[in-house]
């Protein structure tokens, strides 16, 4: 995650390092423009780091499943086994007899790996990768897919749970902020954060949607005359208030139960927090 100077999420990035004096980056390409300005607004005066898009110079393919390890070890001429090619490891390799860097990491929460290409051997390893995966049953999955099964894994996304509005904490994402390693921007508000603790706090859960699924922003009701309700089936997202005393409502600022929320269905219900996706 990326913090602002009032600690709030304004990037959530990928970082490997591709050599002892080079990183890659790779983050939402909706904020590219923004996190270009961000980025080079930070820059040290003297020159010692650059920063480069590559966003038209490089494409990338990905594939996730159980079998994804044994589809890559065909295509490559290295060791890719659980301990030569642990987790998040990156490295440069041919893939199907064209140059790439391969990443061990996917958004699927399944294993998987980001294989990355100049444009010109995009389809040349595409339909290595088509061949080789036949005896594995291979088929093609799209964004829509992959937003969905990374909703399994509590796998947060930019922009939909992952806002400006948002701190670290209240996003879940506490377990890759280091507060007592070097100091960085939003470290201080950050620090605040934590030791009074996140106001909301994302969550994954289970909504019994019946014929009619949550889009994302729909405020999330809690009947609070009884205790009521089953989950089943589709997956989402959501940001509950975790008010101390439990009278606040988000938005409103109603009294629990107040007419304010009374009346707009049957019985009496509340604000509890709003589905992010």
């Amino acid at each position: 995650p990326m913090l602002n100077e009032f600690g709030k999420l304004i990037g959530d990035f990928t970082i490997a390092k591709a050599a002892e004096d080079r990183f890659m980056i790779w983050g939402s390409s909706a904020a590219q423009k923004y996190h270009m300005r961000w980025f080079e607004k930070h820059l040290p005066k003297d020159g010692t780091v650059r920063i480069h898009r590559f966003d038209q110079t490089l494409v990338g393919l990905s594939i996730a499943g159980p079998k994804s390890r044994d589809l890559l070890q065909k295509l490559v001429d290295v060791d890719v086994s659980t301990k030569a090619f642990r987790f998040m490891d990156f490295r440069e390799m041919a893939v199907g007899g064209a140059p790439c860097m391969v990443n061990r990491i996917t958004y699927t929460g399944d294993l998987g790996y980001e294989i990355w290409m100049a444009p010109a051997y995009e389809r040349l390893v595409y339909k290595a990768i088509k061949d080789a995966g036949e005896e594995f049953g291979l088929v093609d999955f799209g964004m829509r897919a992959l937003l969905s099964m990374r909703l399994e894994k509590n796998f947060p996304t930019w922009f939909r749970e992952l806002r400006p509005i948002y701190g670290p904490f209240e996003g879940a994402m506490d377990r890759f902020i280091k507060l007592e390693k070097n100091d960085f921007i939003g470290r201080e508000a950050a620090a605040k954060e934590q030791a009074e603790g996140p106001k909301l706090r994302r969550v994954s859960f289970i909504v019994d949607a019946a014929d009619a699924d949550v889009m994302g922003d729909e405020p999330i009701w809690a009947k609070v005359s009884k205790d009521y309700g089953t989950v089943e089936k589709p997956h989402g997202y959501g940001a509950p208030r975790f008010d101390k005393g439990g009278k606040e409502i988000r938005g409103s600022k109603a009294a629990e139960g107040a007419s304010a929320v009374r009346g707009i269905v049957d019985g009496d219900w509340r604000v509890v927090g709003w589905v992010t996706s």
